[in-house]
């Protein structure tokens, strides 16, 4: 690490982890040892879809182990601040996805479905969470194998995945806000965000459930001067729909028209990511 820094200063090394406190303990063990040359500590995640497994098991699997890795991520990162009190040192998820071989066709490209972009959203509301403790994320792969895009020598197909970036990256506000959901079993994950020089707050809705739409109040606290300007829907007819090469895309983000944001109850269809736009008035 010395070397490394005396030919470029500036250059971020990453330490090796492991998720929480597996491996004996390996993450408290390479903080204590290495804090003091480390600028991040990796940490990688895949969800594995087994072929033998029912469908409905690999979906649910998928679409909940976000939820499983928060807690693994929020356990990692105090393991970190224990060993290394003085020094702060986030978290790289640096490879994250879903394994999934339950979609392998054998060509290098296993059809990436709605399922892996509501395990996709879901992880972009973790890593807003911990923010503070995860400061990179990345997917792997770009293109291909698990890639966010499918090609082949003269065509790409855009995945429910690139999708997902594209709904969240246009759609996200640049500061968190706190969101809390109401039964707290409901099966909806929510994110707000708000992005205080544009007067916009965006909450994002995940409704994971494989087949039931979920009605829900949307409630701003502090927000009685806020109005419903805009919401966007990433869905599909199915949790296996897919933007295969050569068809047409299965899975797409639409705008929702005026009425659907004129009621105060907002229905998000079951397997769907919904963000809706606040402006304050």
């Amino acid at each position: 690490a010395r070397a490394v820094r005396e030919v470029d200063p500036e250059v971020k090394l990453i330490g090796v982890g492991v998720e929480g406190s597996g491996w004996a303990d390996w993450n408290a063990i390479v903080t204590r040892t290495a804090a003091a040359e480390l600028d991040y500590l990796s940490v990688h995640v895949y969800q594995d879809a087994p072929p033998e497994n029912d469908p409905a098991l690999n979906y649910a699997n998928v679409v909940t182990c976000p939820a499983r890795y928060e807690q693994t991520f929020a356990q990692t990162a105090a393991i970190v601040e224990r060993e290394s009190p003085d020094k702060p040192i986030p978290l790289a998820i640096d490879e994250w996805n879903v394994t999934a071989r339950d979609q392998w066709n054998g060509e290098n490209r296993p059809e990436v479905k709605l399922r892996e972009a509501i395990y996709c959203a879901r992880m972009f509301h973790v890593f807003h969470r911990l923010g503070g403790r995860i400061t990179m994320a990345n997917i792997a792969l770009l293109v291909n194998a698990m890639g966010v895009l499918q090609s082949d020598a003269t065509r790409v197909a855009l995945t429910p995945v690139y999708r997902a970036f594209q709904l969240y990256g246009e759609h996200t506000g640049t500061h968190l806000a706190h969101a809390v959901v109401e039964p707290s079993d409901a099966p909806l994950d929510v994110l707000a965000t708000v992005s205080p020089e544009t007067r916009r707050t965006y909450v994002a809705v995940v409704n994971y459930h494989p087949f039931h739409d979920a009605a829900a109040a949307l409630m701003l606290a502090g927000g009685d001067g806020a109005r419903r300007v805009r919401a966007f829907r990433l869905s599909g007819a199915s949790p296996a729909s897919a933007n295969a090469l050569g068809a047409e895309p299965e899975v797409t983000v639409t705008e929702l028209d005026a009425a659907a944001l004129a009621e105060p109850a907002v229905t998000f269809p079951a397997h769907s990511v919904t963000i809706v736009e606040y402006e304050a008035r």
